[in-house]
């Protein structure tokens, strides 16, 4: 019987043996991220169709096409300074795991975003190892595989009174899904956020980006169509971050943008409909993965 229950025992000593091992020993991301323009080269073609495209339109269609582009984006720290104003119930921001767009987020956006609770892809006990670790001091704490510590720090320090806690399905929740034969994984989130949910306050989630989306199934569609008490639909906003080169549709716009003028600056596309028709033909992989999935996308650039 001794020997029955120790089995459980080491196996979870070894569990966590393992976590503490994989933190230490996760590979150091190179900083500042590469600066190559095309990093994506066989995507590019579709940079270069869109620009003989733009070149054929007469001068006077290139202008419209210019001022239309103009009124869908804004520069990052204007439109950060108007979301700080706004009345925001819950703003859901989808990422990717990088450890370079975690940076950008850490020094570009949680550095001054205003917030009341910000709620993570992890379970509340994950939460409060990864708290406990930032308080201790240490550099870097890992969560999906990207440095969360200066991200928090950041977050405190313009919210001392931030509450940071996970929304992620625990494995209590899995097994009895599992056993039931019902529900999903985004259910399971779903209802914890839901139990977290602050009224009156701002709610940030971060996630991976398509649980912020409209699709349908996913985190966000679920709380517009379901909003919790107090949240108006104009307060429960989504945001999809990205680095220029995260993905190569982005790559893609962004090179475009820049050959045509635009300034070289992190930028928002505040409303994707705003944005001419020609982007949706010219980039389709962006509108159907991205324009069309989110109400407003952050495009961070690296600085030399």
């Amino acid at each position: 019987m001794l020997i029955v229950l120790g089995v459980p025992l080491l196996a979870i000593v070894l569990v966590q043996a393992w976590i503490v091992y994989d933190d230490f020993t996760e590979p150091i991301a190179g900083w500042p991220p590469p600066n190559e323009r095309i990093q994506f080269p066989d995507h590019h073609p579709w940079a270069k169709r869109a620009l003989a495209l733009f070149a054929a339109l007469p001068p006077n269609a290139r202008a419209g096409l210019i001022s239309e582009i103009e009124r869908a984006i804004q520069p990052w720290p204007s439109w950060l300074d108007d979301l700080n104003r706004r009345a925001v119930a819950i703003l859901c921001i989808g990422e990717n795991h990088e450890p370079y767009l975690r940076r950008f987020l850490a020094d570009r956006l949680f550095a001054t975003l205003k917030a009341d609770s910000l709620l993570l892809e992890a379970t509340p006990r994950e939460v409060a190892r990864i708290r406990t670790r930032v308080e201790d001091g240490d550099e870097r704490v890992m969560l999906l595989d990207a440095d969360i510590a200066r991200l928090l720090r950041n977050a405190l320090r313009v919210n001392p009174h931030l509450v940071v806690d996970g929304i992620e399905e625990r494995p209590e929740q899995r097994s009895e899904r599992v056993q039931q034969d019902s529900g999903s994984r985004e259910h399971s989130i779903e209802a914890n956020f839901r139990a977290r949910f602050q009224s009156g306050r701002r709610n940030i989630v971060l996630y991976g980006a398509f649980h912020c989306s409209h699709r349908g199934g996913w985190l966000f569609r679920r709380l517009r169509e379901q909003p919790p008490p107090n949240a108006p639909a104009d307060a429960i906003l989504n945001l999809r971050v990205a680095w220029e080169h995260v993905e190569a549709p982005f790559e893609a716009f962004v090179y475009f943008l820049d050959e045509i003028g635009f300034p070289r600056r992190d930028f928002v596309i505040t409303d994707p409909v705003l944005l001419p028709d020609e982007i949706d033909d010219w980039f389709p992989f962006l509108s159907a993965n991205e324009l069309n999935a989110f109400g407003a996308i952050a495009i961070f650039r690296r600085r030399e």
